[in-house]
């Protein structure tokens, strides 16, 4: 059977949070990450190359945070969504409507130290995957494709 796989790309500073969500949605049949990148102007390259279906993207990241990268990808890529992915983005906080109102589709905390790494994998895991089927779900086939650019 042919499933088709929602693209993923990761955009987040942290060498240790892209491998914490690339490990976390690995093993989901239905999701495959076709990207990481370390800063915004690299993850800006990236869409245009990777063509994802869904993006997480952090909200401190050096050079363009991830609040700038999110107001210029929509003036690129209006109905990509984007997941924030931040430990800034709890409910309620500032820094989360901030990221709805410039056209965030939803927002995922970043888990907590305690617990360790497999408690750190696993809530990723459950929290992110849900949130990601549920973007690219039913809404995928009315969304706009991302379109490619052509290398020169």
């Amino acid at each position: 059977m042919n499933r088709t796989r929602t693209r993923v790309l990761i955009i987040d500073d942290s060498a240790v949070a892209r491998r914490l969500i690339a490990e976390s949605l690995g093993d989901a049949e239905d999701v495959e990450v076709v990207g990481t990148a370390s800063n915004g102007a690299l993850g800006l390259r990236q869409i245009e190359e990777a063509v994802p279906d869904v993006v997480t993207l952090d909200v401190e990241m050096p050079g363009m945070s991830g609040l700038e990268v999110l107001q210029e990808l929509r003036k690129r890529h209006q109905s990509l969504p984007v997941i924030m992915f931040s430990s800034l983005t709890e409910s309620g906080a500032a820094t989360t409507l901030e990221a709805l109102a410039r056209g965030a589709s939803d927002y995922v905390a970043k888990p907590r130290a305690a617990g360790g790494p497999d408690a750190a994998r696993e809530q990723v895991r459950r929290e992110l995957l849900e949130r990601i089927r549920a973007l690219a779900g039913g809404d995928s086939a009315s969304r706009a494709p991302v379109a490619r650019v052509p290398r020169r």
